[in-house]
């Protein structure tokens, strides 16, 4: 409260002074709280990492490769599809059909998944790294795994199965079909 008063009376003083400066005889009735606030470097260096790691958000829109920290050149045929920051889907490229919504929130050095949809239980990720794009960080399992951001696809478009097969070998899929085949199942 001191460095506010301070603040707001050198303000004040500096206004004052310029008004008479410049012939004036009136002060600036304006001066605020928010300007007095605005050029005091309160925030402590702690707060402002604090403000800085609430805003960081992990994932955004886009495909992300999906695999284990520790293998060796692993196969990337597994992907979390991001239709935005709070919500996507998982596709596995070697099994279509294969994959579950969920919804995410992010906060600090967390990612909490609901797999399934918003009212199921929540699986947190501990992020521990966070580099150029890619995130590695563990489930409550403690097993490491590595989201690497896919470049130049759309998620709006992204199908998992003709990624991984390529151009050469894309299978088409008619929704009307897969919903038929659907509802004859058992």
């Amino acid at each position: 409260m001191k460095k506010f008063t301070i603040i707001t009376g050198v303000i004040v003083a500096a206004a004052i002074m310029a008004g008479c400066a410049a012939g004036k005889e009136s002060v600036p009735a304006d001066i605020s709280e928010s300007t007095a606030t605005e050029q005091s470097p309160d925030i402590s260096a702690d707060a402002a990492a604090t403000v800085n790691a609430q805003e960081t958000k992990y994932f955004t829109k886009g495909v992300y490769y999906n695999y284990a920290k520790e293998a060796e050149d692993p196969p990337k045929t597994y992907f979390y599809v991001f239709s935005d920051d709070t919500y996507g889907y998982t596709s596995d490229g070697e099994h279509e059909g294969i994959g579950v919504p969920f919804d995410i929130v992010q906060a600090d050095d967390t990612v909490r998944f609901s797999f399934g949809g918003a009212e199921e239980t929540e699986d947190v990720l501990t992020v521990s790294s966070f580099e150029n794009g890619i995130v590695t960080g563990a489930f409550d399992d403690g097993r490491e795994l590595v989201f690497e951001p896919v470049e130049g696809v759309d998620p709006d478009t992204f199908s998992a199965e003709n990624f991984v097969n390529g151009p050469e070998d894309s299978v088409y899929h008619d929704a009307t079909a897969v919903a038929a085949s659907s509802a004859l199942s058992p």
